[in-house]
């Protein structure tokens, strides 16, 4: 199976190396989706004011990391939009990558709650909200689930790792 690492800064050997025990340390909490599906975990953090990191995971059913993401971006948003950038970032990734049976696990329950009711308020949370329920058409079958933080424990830990560059570049590298 291909593996990716999608980094800024870091060297991709030791990048996956931890993306892999964090996988593994908290694989108790997490649940493996069904064969032939990804399950997608997302999280976002401010690392500095104004900066949002968001961090994907893609796992597939035996709870092996296939790809692992991060990228920091410009914007002073809430929560629920950051968690949902998140999420659309993983979407993007997931279509790029030809991922078609997606399960999204996210801890933000009003971000979870509205896609799934497909009832996109007028401004930035509806907006990139929007955006998610478009790619996620391009997929065979794509469903939302709402998860607790110690679940998604992975993707936030993504999220918090230390990126050098404030520019969102994004370096492509197979372990």
């Amino acid at each position: 199976m291909l593996k990716l690492v999608l980094f800024s800064v870091l060297h991709g050997g030791i990048f996956y190396g931890v993306v892999q025990q964090l996988a593994t340390t908290f694989n108790l909490r997490w649940s493996s989706p069904p064969q032939n599906f990804i399950k997608l975990n997302c999280g976002a953090r401010v690392v500095v004011p104004g900066w949002i990191q968001l961090g994907v995971v893609f796992r597939d059913h035996s709870g092996e990391v296939l790809v692992s993401a991060i990228k920091r971006v410009y914007g002073p948003w809430s929560t629920a939009v950051s968690e949902a950038r998140a999420i659309l970032f993983g979407l993007q990734l997931a279509v790029d990558l030809s991922f078609q049976r997606v399960i999204v696990e996210s801890d933000c329950l009003h971000v979870i709650q509205l896609i799934r009711s497909a009832d996109c308020p007028n401004n930035d949370l509806g907006f990139v909200l929007q955006d998610c329920l478009d790619l996620m058409h391009l997929l065979d079958d794509c469903s939302w689930s709402f998860v607790r933080w110690s679940v998604n424990s992975v993707a936030h830990a993504l999220a918090k790792l230390h990126l050098e560059d404030k520019c969102g570049l994004r370096k492509c590298l197979q372990t």
